[in-house]
């Protein structure tokens, strides 16, 4: 999925930097009947109000949307093939987001844009559950983590740089269930790793925040659309 945010160029001054669609999938464009889709709210109604099909051809314009009114949804594989025989514009699809975390157990998410490794699980050695063919068990790269203590009272956001030599070389991921466990951690996923590793600080005393890592994207920090909600209870 989408939206207006996701734009293709995310700074401006800066058009070297792109978010990128691909060109070979099959778009369903849709507009919200009313309010759009929020968190836990159950289902939005909306519209489709076109379709771009690039699975046999490539698309020479790609779908960015710029009416905060819509949605996008990129398809590929079975599930587009079942979608082209299926959707046609006019049609309504609903949407619906929702994520709930109690205690040691979630509840059905939804919509989901985490790889949810978890190196670390209850304690114990994760890793052997991501598959052996994966580049994490044998490359080094940077990547960000969250750590959480076995109460769930204590967070640890970790950030290590990497792909840069005499600097920093990264880890891999056994590396990294070591790290949750020397913290002190109970559990721990590993985000989104690579060029887009970074973290940024706000400092309350200056009132001001900025990267406190060096990126090993040649271009910089990477523009990425996720994000983490940590929750007080």
């Amino acid at each position: 999925l989408f939206t207006s945010h996701y734009v293709k160029v995310p700074h401006s001054g800066l058009s070297s930097v792109t978010n990128g669609l691909s060109a070979n999938v099959l778009y369903v464009i849709c507009e919200y009947d009313s309010s759009p889709m929020k968190v836990n709210c159950g289902y939005a109604p909306a519209t489709v109000k076109a379709i771009y099909d690039g699975r046999s051809k490539a698309l020479t314009s790609l779908p960015y949307i710029t009416q905060s009114n819509r949605i996008g949804i990129a398809l590929s594989g079975s599930v587009a093939d079942t979608w082209a025989s299926s959707v046609k514009v006019g049609d309504t699809i609903e949407f619906r987001c929702d994520i709930a975390m109690d205690g040691d157990a979630s509840k059905p998410i939804l919509s989901l844009g985490s790889s949810m490794f978890m190196p670390l699980n209850a304690g114990e050695d994760g890793t052997s559950s991501i598959p052996s063919g994966y580049s994490m068990h044998t490359v080094y790269d940077p990547v960000t983590f969250p750590v959480v203590s076995q109460d769930g009272r204590k967070v640890w956001l970790v950030e290590i740089d990497g792909r840069q030599g005499w600097y920093s070389m990264g880890v891999r991921v056994y590396e990294v269930y070591r790290i949750g466990r020397k913290l002190g951690g109970w559990s721990l996923t590993r985000f989104d790793g690579g060029g887009s590793a970074c973290m940024w600080v706000w400092n309350p005393s200056t009132s001001k925040g900025g990267l406190v890592n060096k990126p090993s994207d040649s271009k910089g920090e990477r523009s990425c659309m996720s994000y983490i909600l940590i929750r007080s209870k």
